[in-house]
């Protein structure tokens, strides 16, 4: 249970800081004037619900008692904003690697968040008994998100290793093989986890390389750019993808299989050497 107790913390932390900043950053440090088109300005306010949600679900999957219920409402709310928003501009132009990584991203994301609420024990006997096979479901749908999302992700790491490598600090050599790696690495531990085969150290090992990005690579890159918009939120996604590997790695006990509970027998009255079972005491005549 530590690891979910991990899990649900960075990624609770994650969600929260996410939403802050898009709100912050979309809305109140640099709003945008209010589109002409309504469909643009309609979009404008569905964002805006959006990242107003992901704030107050983080929010909730981090402080309050029904963080189980709180993962599970963004995990579905996540999925319904990537297949609406994300799907139908990758569907027009596939090629646009920024939002075929935007798209992944977010179904990461609604994955990680599917994973941490099966993997969440329900409040009581009934709830847990009630809630079984909407756990498993969410579980299954959950890796199927983030273990395709790998695979992409590694994909691209493959396809543009040459910018890949540049993010590579200057002072770790062998920048181009290190893109390569950290692509394959991504590919094998998306077919791990899609497979169910060692998936759970895959899901930790997963965990510990990107753990491993933010401090070589997303933290010294935001102290040269402080006020890079686009590095804070790499930096935040990374941590959302660790706390779904953590979760992942940490194979749930209410996604595996129900506990129950022996039904206690009558114990066999007992027998005398010889004649009849004896009578109970209290049924005996009195003399």
């Amino acid at each position: 249970m530590s690891n979910t107790k991990y899990a649900r913390t960075i990624f609770g932390i994650s969600i929260l800081a996410l939403g802050i900043h898009h709100c912050m950053h979309d809305y109140l440090i640099f709003p945008r004037l209010p589109a002409v088109p309504f469909p643009a300005s309609l979009l404008l306010m569905g964002g805006f619900f959006y990242h107003s949600a992901l704030t107050a679900l983080g929010a909730a999957i981090l402080f309050s008692d029904r963080a189980k219920p709180a993962a599970l409402v963004l995990g579905i709310f996540m999925t319904v904003w990537v297949f609406f928003r994300h799907f139908p501009i990758v569907i027009a132009d596939i090629t646009d690697p920024a939002e075929l990584n935007a798209m992944f991203m977010g179904l990461a994301a609604a994955g990680s968040a599917l994973i941490i609420s099966a993997s969440i024990p329900g409040r009581s006997e009934f709830a847990r008994d009630f809630s079984f096979h909407k756990s498993r479901f969410a579980h299954t749908l959950g890796i199927y998100f983030f273990g395709t999302a790998m695979l992409v992700f590694g994909a691209q790491h493959l396809g543009y290793a040459s910018f890949i490598a540049l993010l590579i600090p200057k002072w770790i050599p062998g920048n181009f093989f290190w893109a390569y790696l950290t692509g394959i690495a991504l590919m094998a531990s998306g077919v791990s986890i899609l497979c169910e085969r060692k998936s759970k150290i895959s899901a930790r090992l997963l965990g510990c390389m990107i753990a491993a990005w933010i401090f070589l690579v997303h933290i010294p890159r935001l102290v040269e750019h402080p006020a890079d918009h686009l590095e804070w939120n790499s930096l935040i996604q990374a941590a959302v993808v660790i706390g779904g590997a953590l979760a992942l790695s940490n194979a749930s006990a209410t996604t595996g299989s129900k506990t129950i509970k022996p039904v206690s027998e009558p114990r066999p009255q007992k027998i005398k050497k010889h004649g009849r079972p004896a009578e109970p005491a209290a049924k005996r005549p009195l003399k």
